[in-house]
């Protein structure tokens, strides 16, 4: 039901339509406009039910609550929503440790708890969509305005210029993205530090959101500037390694407090209920191991994919000067290390970033990264190991394409 549950007849259309009728009275108007239920009515009960125990429901909450919110309503909601999310120092849970004895869990926890934050995210996520009501904000002079006329408040273009077709930012979309901005940077813990990867994926899908409708309404260089802030966290939120151990261990966890009976700490030598490490799904203790619990791989897909449109759009911090030794230096940081194209991730990043790859096409590749070091690193390096046919597709489809931007740029250098 809640999935299916959208806005009925405008307000204004049925009071004009009833005003308008032949058989329309004072008293009947009266009636038929306290009849009329408002769409955002449902707002309240549909926001409850998105900070439930079950996923399924907050994500069907999610959906639902989009429609149901003015676009003129984004900003005061957004604001309202991510203010829930800020950590709450003072709640500690005590944990038991490796060796046996009671430790404190310093993990960053937010004040409703994740359960509520995860559901809390999926709604703003919800806002910010393509479809959402952040994006109607846009103007459309090619479908709000047919005719070609001038937004109310805009002067009309001169005589011989033809009225743009671009979609311009209102004011009520800037106020929107801001606060969207403003609100992320403060619960950024929640993709920093935070050991639980449904919230940390939901974080950073909000940004991808974020940075796709600023760079549509301001432009790729004036979004960069407008949101700087922003990208360099989610720079640093993006470190697949790093994320891929700490959930990790953050599951380990969890699952060795299921397996020990509540209130009693096993013996140092005891291990008739030590988890066993299951190399399919955990593996051992050593670094390096990763958890495929489904919140632990759109975690690893949307960090990768992120990492690699942060690289198109101009990188982050020191990265971000549009010279030769900038774009080596982003490109090395996609192919080395735990970069996204790295033999050390998992295949399930390592496809994405790909992925995004070919979305972005040849010509924004070949303009703002190496292309020649990204095609020795591709062809020698991921094809030969790669062992995933989906990954395996992508690579030789975009060692195609960049073998031929790279033998068309020699012929015509020659």
């Amino acid at each position: 039901m809640l999935s299916r549950l959208r806005p009925g007849e405008p307000l204004e259309r049925a009071i004009a339509e009833d005003v308008g009728g032949p058989s329309s009275g004072t008293d009947r108007q009266t009636e038929d406009v306290e009849n009329i239920a408002s769409a955002a009515a449902f707002a309240p009960v549909v926001r409850r039910c998105a900070i439930g125990r079950p996923a399924a429901i907050r994500a069907a909450a999610a959906r639902a609550l989009a429609p149901l919110v003015d676009p003129r309503d984004v900003a005061s909601v957004t604001r309202a929503s991510l203010r829930n999310l800020r950590e709450n120092r003072r709640k500690k849970r005590i944990v038991s440790s490796k060796g046996g004895d009671p430790a404190m869990d310093s993990c960053p926890r937010p004040g409703v708890g994740h359960n509520a934050a995860h559901g809390i995210l999926l709604c703003v996520k919800a806002l910010f969509a393509p479809e959402g009501p952040a994006a109607a904000l846009l103007r459309k002079p090619g479908r709000a305005n047919p005719a070609g006329e001038s937004p109310p408040g805009e002067s009309p273009p001169p005589a011989g210029v033809e009225p743009s077709t671009r979609e311009r930012p209102t004011e009520a979309l800037i106020d929107a993205l801001a606060v969207l901005a403003v609100g992320l940077e403060e619960c950024a813990y929640l993709a920093l530090e935070s050991p639980v990867a449904a919230c940390a994926a939901e974080w950073l899908g909000c940004v991808e959101r974020c940075l796709a409708l600023a760079e549509e309404a301001l432009g790729v260089a004036d979004s960069r500037a407008f949101l700087e802030k922003l990208r360099v966290l989610t720079w640093r939120g993006t470190e697949l390694v790093e994320g891929d151990e700490r959930f990790a261990a953050h599951v380990r966890a969890r699952r060795r407090s299921r397996e020990t009976p509540a209130g009693k700490i096993l013996p140092a030598g005891d291990e008739r209920r030590e988890p066993r490490n299951d190399p399919t799904t955990m593996g051992g203790d050593s670094p390096g191991e990763r958890s495929n619990a489904p919140h632990d791989v759109l975690w690893a897909k949307t960090a990768a994919r992120l990492r690699v449109k942060l690289a198109l759009t101009g990188g982050v911090g020191p990265l971000a000067v549009d010279n030769y030794v900038s774009i080596g230096l982003t490109t090395t940081t996609l192919i080395t290390g735990g970069g996204a194209l790295s033999s050390s991730v998992r295949y399930e990043a390592r496809g994405s970033a790909l992925k995004a790859l070919r979305d972005a096409g040849v010509d924004v590749v070949d303009a703002r990264l190496d292309l020649r070091a990204l095609l020795g690193h591709v062809s020698s390096v991921v094809l030969p190991a790669e062992r995933r046919h989906s990954c395996a597709r992508r690579a030789l489809r975009l060692v195609g394409d960049w073998t031929e931007r790279a033998g068309r740029t020699v012929d015509e250098s020659g």
